[in-house]
């Protein structure tokens, strides 16, 4: 069963002002910004296309569907290089934009 990572608000007393980064989909992971037990936070998720009942992704709890918070010093290094890769994606967008313009 696939849950989409916008609706992973578990722990509901904790977890608020969501925002996904990255969806790659069912087969793969999600990341987003949380915020978590009142501290901004990047939490990570496997989502999951198996239909069994039970496979709802990793982490859970209870039966649940969680994030994993990361680590301060890991999810530092995630967005730094996230935001060099989108930085330069637009980049390159722009230019290609610019270069058929100019033609």
């Amino acid at each position: 069963m696939y849950i989409r990572p916008e609706d992973v608000l578990s722990p509901r007393d904790k977890v608020k002002n969501l925002e996904i980064i990255i969806n790659n989909d069912k087969e793969d992971y999600s990341i987003a910004l949380l915020e978590y037990n009142g501290t901004e936070c990047v939490g990570v998720r496997w989502n999951t296309t198996n239909e069994e009942k039970d496979n709802i992704g990793t982490p859970q709890s209870r039966g649940i569907p969680t994030w994993f918070i990361l680590p301060k010093e890991i999810a530092k290094i995630y967005l730094e290089k996230f935001l060099e890769e989108k930085e330069k994606k637009e980049k390159n967008l722009k230019n290609r934009i610019r270069l058929y313009l100019n033609k």
